[in-house]
This record gives structure tokens, sequence and C-alpha cells, in this order.
């Protein structure tokens, strides 16, 4: 069933991201969180590469146990857990960190990725649809944010912008949140991931300019 899923999303995505335009290319994140190990090695033998986790002692637990993947850490990073997902870096070499939410944590990873003399791959957040339960930069903050994460940490490689669509079940709302990320996205240039759009909407997202749609449910549901 994983391999017939991957086969139908992964022939829908190229499908709508020709129709956005003929030279765009998003790539797919399988979210593993609520997965176990062997349909995750089942889909990463289906030719699956990204996985995403949103818990660094899962993260952990799974990159140790196919360290060959590509590993994302796609949710909300508490300052306490910046050392075991920098350790986890070190060893496994995590692809992207997606979810760089606020000031006060890039400020917090650049101090521990200079003294490790390392670099982090990393996406900032929008919080685009304003909701309270949602981290992230509000669109009013984000390119005041950039200019100083950019400025100031440089063992930061901010590669793009990340968010998570309007929790509602108006298409119109959750669709002005992600125009809201794309232009801000146009309006900084030079990025290379926009990472929007999960199974529920990753059409839309994918509509609206997303090259990277995190994906879960419809890869591993049954």
């Amino acid at each position: 069933m994983i391999k017939e899923n991957l086969k139908n999303i992964t022939l829908n995505i190229e499908k709508l991201a020709k129709a956005y335009a003929s030279n765009h290319k998003v790539e797919l994140l399988a979210v593993s969180k609520y997965t176990d190990m062997d349909s995750i090695k089942e889909a990463f033998a289906c030719g699956q590469v990204r996985f995403g986790e949103n818990k660094i002692q899962d993260l952990r637990l799974k990159a140790l146990k196919l360290p060959s993947a590509k590993w994302h850490m796609i949710g909300h990073l508490q300052t306490n857990k910046i050392n075991a997902m920098l350790e986890l870096h070190s060893e496994v070499g995590l692809e992207l960190f997606e979810s760089l939410d606020s000031l006060k944590l890039a400020r917090l990873l650049q101090k521990h990725l200079e003294s490790k003399n390392e670099t982090l791959n990393c996406l900032l957040q929008v919080n685009s649809a304003k909701e309270e339960s949602k981290s992230g930069f509000l669109e009013e903050e984000l390119l005041e944010a950039y200019e100083l994460i950019t400025r100031e940490c440089k063992n930061l490689n901010v590669l793009g912008l990340m968010c998570i669509g309007a929790h509602v079940s108006d298409t119109s709302v959750i669709e002005k949140s992600f125009k809201i990320t794309k232009d801000l996205f146009d309006k900084i240039g030079g990025l290379s991931v926009l990472s929007m759009g999960m199974s529920s909407d990753y059409e839309l997202a994918i509509a609206n300019g997303s090259s990277l749609v995190r994906i879960g449910s419809a890869i591993f549901k049954n």
C-alpha cells in the first residue's frame, strides 16, 4: 500500500508542479512521526529518501537506524533540546531544520553551532495565518527577522521559508496563508526552499508555489 500511495502522490505532485510552471520542481518529505521503522524502511526501499519528525527523541531513534535517509526536523524546537538536535546533526547530518521560529532560538543555535564549528541548514517558519496555536514569525516581522538572522547568525544557512496552512475548512483562507508566505519568499529573493502543504492541502500549496510538501497520512495510511 505504501508503494502505491507514494506512486500516486509523486505523479500528482509532478502534474501539479508542471501546471504551476514548466520548470517548477517540488520535493516530497514523508512525515513519519506516527510511523514505525518497518514502514519507513518500506518507503525508503520504494525510493523515498526524505523523512520528517517533529520530536527530537523520535528523530534520533529513527535517524540512527536509517542514517542513509535525509532527515528533517519539522517541529517546534524547545531550547533545552538544542544540544540533542545538534549532537544528532553531528552524527548523521540533518538535511534541514524546517522550523526556526524565533530570534531567540536563532541566536542560541548560532552560539552552539559556532562553538562546534558547524553549520545548519534551516527554514524560517512563518505564522502567516496568525493563529495563536502556531509558532513562527508574523508576516510583518519576517523580513526584519531574516535580515537580523542572516547578519548575526553566520552558522545558520537560511535556505527558505516554511508555513503551516490555516487550520480552517475554507480553502480561500488556507490559500491566503500560502500566498502571504510566497510573497515574502519572493520579496527576499535568492531563497531555494518554500515548504508549504500537508496531506490535506498540498495541492493548493503547490498551486501557490510550494517547492517542498510535507505528507504523512496520505503515504502511510492503510
